[in-house]
């Protein structure tokens, strides 16, 4: 009369609240024209902290913007992986299976796909912003906002902070754009704002709020 759960039989993990089949984000990439071969894994650095990394074989030389669009017409958001690393070939174990520990992690990629050596001025100033607010100097503008640790307070900060140089985004530009390379996209330039100081003279009615101490 006794139930002895022994484990999940399927690979699905949770990330930020999500139940994510990592099966199917592999049998999405693996149908991006282009690619030879795929393994999906988790890079856990803490219990609030998880990245979806992908790693990849390429019939011939791919653009990772071209993959992540791809990957954006065919799933959520919250399934697109953080990272994208090229290998030649994948680590294998002694039962022919990939070996997930000999795998690089983002810091020792040696394909330097989620770097950019040439950015515009929109995209250098938004990443200065998220770097300090974040506190990650690690962070390029192909990381998910949330998944670097970001909030809606921390959204709220970015925000205040771009508009000091005069971008102007708004929190629900960071949930619909989670990127910097998303966000600079729809960012509005600004020019300097002067607020007129002197003296307002006039009427001042009462709000309803301090009219209801008087009836």
């Amino acid at each position: 009369g006794n139930l002895l759960y022994a484990g999940r039989a399927d690979d699905q993990v949770e990330i930020r609240g999500y139940g994510i089949e990592l099966g199917g984000v592999s049998a999405v990439l693996n149908k991006c024209p282009g690619i030879k071969d795929c393994f999906i894994a988790i890079k856990d650095e803490s219990k609030s902290k998880k990245f979806i990394m992908a790693y990849y074989i390429s019939k011939n030389a791919l653009e990772e913007n071209y993959i992540r669009d791809y990957m954006k017409n065919h799933l959520p958001h919250y399934m697109i992986p953080s990272y994208f690393i090229k290998m030649e070939s994948f680590p294998l174990t002694v039962n022919g299976k990939v070996d997930a520990k000999s795998l690089p992690d983002t810091k020792t990629n040696p394909e330097g796909t989620n770097s950019k050596s040439v950015m515009n001025g929109t995209e250098q100033k938004l990443l200065k912003i998220w770097k300090e607010v974040l506190n990650n100097q690690e962070i390029t503008i192909f990381d998910n906002f949330f998944e670097c640790g970001g909030d809606s307070i921390l959204s709220i900060q970015i925000c205040s902070l771009a508009k000091k140089e005069n971008l102007l985004i708004t929190s629900k530009n960071i949930f619909e754009k989670q990127s910097i390379e998303e966000l600079a996209k729809v960012v509005e330039l600004t020019g300097d704002v002067t607020i007129d100081q002197s003296d307002v003279f006039g009427k001042a009615p009462f709000t309803p709020i301090q009219s209801w101490f008087f009836t």
